[in-house]
């Protein structure tokens, strides 16, 4: 639900989560894409890390369900960059105004900056065949 626009500020967050969560989808990806040729047992396994990124997340459900069905584990979903970008969506767009966006920005462009030197390296690895 969206209760008002973003702020200026607000659609540079907004614009600047979209642009890093992008990037670091497609090299989760590219690095899953270089575990193995079968295509089967690639879409399976980009299946299941797909899963589980969205299942450890707080894109679906609250966080007091979160920890409802995750216990002491359910910290963890506070790290996953899915939970990072959603925490900033509902800032930006006023649904949850108590929430740190840069604090959650930095986070994801951390996890970006991993996932993408990971994905670098195994891609060239993958082309020129080490």
């Amino acid at each position: 639900m969206i209760l008002a626009p973003p702020s200026p500020e607000g659609w540079a967050y907004v614009l600047a989560t979209s642009f890093t969560l992008a990037l670091t989808m497609s090299s989760v990806s590219i690095s899953l894409s270089t575990v193995t040729r079968d295509f089967n047992m690639q879409a399976t396994i980009r299946s299941l890390t797909y899963y589980l990124i969205f299942f450890v997340s707080n894109i679906f459900y609250p966080q007091r369900v979160i920890a409802a069905r995750l216990g002491p584990l359910a910290p963890i979903a506070d790290y996953s960059p899915l939970t990072m970008a959603t925490n900033i969506y509902r800032w930006a767009f006023k649904y949850d105004v108590l929430l740190n966006p840069l604090s959650n920005l930095i986070g994801l462009l951390v996890w970006s900056l991993i996932i993408v030197v990971v994905a670098y390296k195994l891609y060239l690895r993958n082309l020129l065949g080490d």
